[in-house]
């Protein structure tokens, strides 16, 4: 796949030392194509982040607090605190804080998978609700009333996230890896208006309709195939309509089943323009946290780089647990799964 993109916003480097010679700073040309995959992996990730938003809050009306114990020693959560203030104008704000760290490999026929990240976040969530105050369970969170009207709720996200991660994804019936170390920050903030919440018996499952929107900035550092340590930044944000997320749920254990991406496009535009917009269609990722992948649907990439000029739109549509992804000319393109965190939904 060619690119001819301008990043000028990215810098690399590598040491070169020879026998008896000095150690000096050797800079090699970027390789584009490694970039937007980076991007594109950081981007789609984001989306499946923001989905998450405000699905899991007011839990203890559903009974959810006992499944979020975060004290086993398998859980990639070593610490989150929380704690939920009613505010003077009838708001509630919850304070979320946790470290995390987590090594995890999982697989099927098709693909297969490790994954490695630590890191911490600061989240504010703050509830309020046209129909009257906000009120607190327990001191930990904003109680919501799932089964009443949720359309006068309104939820404000304000992310603060550091992580790093090691992944290493391999297409089993291709036979074509992917490795990637990477660093990133998160500063942002996202908007979430529950639509709707409904159970089907049948299928064992609550389902939790809502819209998202907002605006992430996220600077990263990654190393490329070559070895070269690559550094960046990105703004994520809406574009047109919210996102619109489905949610569902066991009523039984109240563990996340799925999240979907129903529709949704987000635009994420790097430091000298260069731009990737991502657009979904029933985009399902199954499970959670460390766990999660992709189901069914899909979504699609379209790339610009800083005048403007577009490059190839790649395809990518969720088969079991994997992406198949092709661009405009039909040739197939290797893109990593969305990763979701762990603190995601918490």
């Amino acid at each position: 796949m060619k690119m001819h993109l301008n990043f000028t916003c990215f810098t690399v480097s590598m040491i070169a030392a020879g026998c008896g010679a000095t150690d000096k700073t050797k800079t090699l040309p970027l390789e584009t194509a490694d970039l937007q995959a980076e991007l594109s992996a950081q981007a789609a990730s984001e989306a499946v982040s923001a989905a998450a938003g405000g699905d899991v809050d007011g839990a203890s009306g559903l009974g959810l607090a006992s499944h979020l114990d975060s004290s086993s020693s398998a859980s990639p959560i070593k610490s989150l605190s929380r704690t939920c203030v009613q505010q003077a104008d009838g708001s509630a704000l919850v304070t979320i804080t946790s470290e995390i760290s987590s090594e995890k490999t999982s697989g099927n026929a098709k693909v297969s998978r490790s994954n490695k990240l630590l890191g911490k976040s600061v989240e504010t969530r703050t509830w309020s609700n046209s129909g009257g105050a906000v009120s607190c369970s327990s001191g930990e969170r904003a109680q919501i009333n799932w089964k009443g009207a949720l359309s006068g709720y309104s939820l404000k996200v304000h992310l603060e996230r550091d992580r790093q991660q090691t992944m290493t994804q391999s297409n089993l019936a291709k036979n074509i890896s992917i490795s990637r170390s990477r660093s990133f920050s998160v500063l942002g903030d996202r908007t979430v208006s529950l639509v709707s919440y409904s159970e089907d018996s049948a299928a064992g499952v609550s389902i939790q309709e809502k819209q998202v929107s907002g605006k992430m900035a996220r600077s990263f550092k990654f190393i490329d195939k070559n070895g070269q340590e690559q550094s960046g930044s990105i703004t994520t944000e809406s574009v047109g309509d919210p996102m619109s997320i489905k949610v569902r749920r066991s009523l039984s254990s109240k563990e996340v089943v799925s999240r979907e991406i129903v529709s949704g496009t987000r635009l994420s535009t790097a430091a000298d323009g260069s731009k990737v917009i991502l657009s979904f269609t029933n985009f399902l990722m199954k499970g959670e946290g460390e766990s999660c992948e992709p189901q069914s649907g899909s979504f699609v990439l379209k790339n610009t780089d800083a005048s403007g000029a577009a490059a190839k739109d790649v395809t990518c549509t969720a088969d079991s647990g994997s992406l198949s992804c092709v661009d405009s000319a039909g040739a197939s393109v290797e893109i990593e799964n969305p990763s979701c965190d762990p603190i995601d939904g918490k």
